[in-house]
């Protein structure tokens, strides 16, 4: 699991006398919640609200520290439009039909070294990939110079990081962040049945499931 792998490298960093600044950020708001939320008919930033709660348990469950800071994409939306503008107007992104945003992978040679592409025929490269969604009817969304939406989480989680920590970060675990970053880490994914477990094909199994037939520490 990707936390406890950074809680050990945290607690190691630590430990050989390094002054950390550890990061975690909450996506509090995507396509996946929007959808579960109002399957379940509730707000969907209360909906996130409630399932980080959840996950904070889970962690003290595990004995992993709590990250120097851990913030939220609804709190940050000021940061994370600023560095869209930022990447407009360095000519590495492009607005279509003055909605959406989209990095330009043309732009950046060495894009896609660390990432799976895939296609949409609305991009001027079939490799580029949103930085900001139009919102649907309904939806929950904030204002921006390109019309009402939200954030996707390619540059949310490096806006949001960014906020507090120097322009030049050393450990980082997005593979979409390829500037400003010293080192990416990765941890493996968990299998089951010979596959990657996915919560779309329901093969997943939960940490309140594991801790029923394992100890916590192993």
């Amino acid at each position: 699991m990707v936390c406890v792998t950074f809680n050990i490298l945290y607690r190691l960093l630590v430990h050989l006398g390094y002054q950390v600044d550890y990061v975690r950020n909450f996506t509090d708001l995507d396509n996946k919640i929007i959808l579960r939320s109002n399957e379940l008919g509730q707000d969907p930033l209360i909906y996130s609200s409630l399932c980080t709660e959840d996950f904070l348990k889970d962690m003290k469950k595990l004995n992993c520290l709590l990250p120097t800071y851990q913030p939220t994409l609804s709190e940050h939306m000021d940061q994370i439009r600023d560095m869209i503008a930022k990447i407009i107007s360095n000519g590495y992104a492009y607005v279509v039909e003055d909605r959406d945003v989209y990095f330009s992978v043309d732009k950046f040679p060495d894009y896609g070294r660390l990432v799976l592409l895939a296609l949409e025929s609305r991009k001027q490269n079939s490799a580029d990939f949103a930085l900001w969604e139009a919102s649907k009817p309904g939806e929950s969304s904030w204002e921006s110079p390109w019309g009402r939406g939200r954030p996707r989480w390619h540059i949310e989680c490096f806006a949001m990081i960014s906020y507090y920590l120097t322009s030049l970060f050393y450990i980082h675990g997005d593979a979409h962040s390829e500037a400003d970053v010293k080192y990416w880490v990765h941890s493996g994914s968990f299998g089951r049945d010979g596959e990657k477990m996915s919560k779309s094909r329901k093969s997943h199994v939960t940490i309140r499931m594991i801790i029923i037939q394992y100890h916590l520490m192993a």
